[in-house]
């Protein structure tokens, strides 16, 4: 696995605890798993905003999608569109 993948999969459960409406295990997932981000990274843990003002583009993925379902077939993708449409209902 790469970097990525990892970090894929951090995500993906963060992703997950967001969807049960778990703001503090997110926040504990992303911490233990890359605890070492905010001090080499220079980012800081920011209180949760308003989906309606920034919405990382979450629904455009998953109309792409919803049109395109051939990308499915991708294991990577079917992952991301699965924790996305978990988390955006």
């Amino acid at each position: 696995m790469t970097p990525l993948h990892d970090r894929a999969r951090t995500l993906q459960r963060v992703c997950e605890a967001l969807a049960q409406g778990d703001r503090r295990q997110a926040s504990e997932v992303a911490r233990r798993e890359y605890p070492f981000a905010p001090q080499t990274s220079g980012w800081k843990l920011l209180p949760p905003g308003d989906p309606a003002a920034w919405d990382g583009l979450v629904p455009w993925f998953l109309s792409f999608i919803s049109r395109c379902p051939e990308h499915l077939q991708d294991g990577y993708t079917k992952t991301w569109h699965a924790a996305a449409a978990r988390s955006w209902k």
